[in-house]
């Protein structure tokens, strides 16, 4: 029972420092936004994101119909952009989801060793078997 419990220590203690690694990724990943912009100049206008020219402050450099020549949205986008935007996303889909299996297998691995050693140790005839075989019900 020893072996068991010291590997599914072992595991935690690895999944928990790559879950770490996931959590820092995300929280420092800077999502570059396409100079086009999503939304076409019109339509934020017309959401009110550019109310008293706040949005300019962003382009600071530019005048507004400069902004508004050049802030054509998606469907301005070329194939470059489009390949950029769909593989941060993936990228930030992706680390999401090795953090989420990661938590899991981490979770997993602490029940297990804190409930299983216990119905191993102290429970009925055949607890050992039941315990190593993840068949019990622990909850």
């Amino acid at each position: 029972m020893a072996l068991y419990a010291r590997n599914l220590t072992m595991v935690g203690t690895h999944s928990a420092l790559l879950a770490g690694f996931a959590f820092t990724i995300l929280s420092q990943y800077k999502f570059k936004e396409p100079m086009e912009g999503y939304l076409a100049y019109e339509t934020e206008e017309a959401l009110g994101m550019w109310k008293n020219n706040r949005a300019l402050f962003m382009f600071p450099q530019h005048s507004e119909s400069q902004v508004r020549s050049f802030k054509m949205g998606f469907s301005a986008w070329t194939w470059n952009t489009w390949f950029q935007q769909i593989f941060q996303i993936l990228h930030l889909l992706f680390t999401a989801l090795g953090m989420t299996l990661n938590l899991w297998t981490l979770y997993t691995s602490v029940i297990t060793n804190i409930l299983g050693v216990h119905l191993a140790l102290r429970g009925p005839e055949g607890s050992i078997d039941k315990a190593v075989r993840h068949d019990c019900d622990c909850h």
